[in-house]
C-alpha cells in the first residue's frame, strides 16, 4: 500500500538531463544522484495538460501562468511524493 510522504519534505534542486516518452530524468547535485520521474509521477503533480514531447526535448504543462515548458538543461526543483513499497517517486514542485 502506498505510504504518502510527508508535504513538508525536502525540496532538492536538479537539473533535467533526458525527457523521453514516459520519463524526465533529473541530476541532483547534493546527493549527487540521477532520479527518474515517470509520467504517472509527472501527472500526479501536474495535470492532464502534461506532455512529454515525442522527440525528448521537451516537457509542457499547465501553469498558472499559461503553458509551462522544461528542456534538457532547465534547473528545476522536486521532492519525494510517496514510497509504494518498492521505490520512492518524486515529483516536480513549481
Amino acid at each position: 500500500m502506498p505510504r504518502l510522504i510527508a508535504p513538508s519534505a525536502p525540496e532538492r534542486e536538479g537539473f533535467i538531463t533526458t525527457v523521453a516518452p514516459g520519463q524526465v530524468r533529473v541530476q541532483l547535485g547534493d546527493p549527487l544522484v540521477e532520479v527518474r520521474l515517470s509520467t504517472d509521477d509527472l501527472r500526479r503533480s501536474a495535470d492532464e495538460n502534461m506532455v512529454l514531447e515525442s522527440e525528448g526535448a521537451e516537457l509542457r504543462c499547465a501553469a498558472a501562468d499559461g503553458v509551462r515548458s522544461l528542456f534538457v538543461g532547465n534547473k528545476v526543483k522536486i521532492k519525494a511524493s510517496f514510497h509504494d513499497g518498492e521505490k520512492l517517486h518524486f515529483t516536480l514542485v513549481d
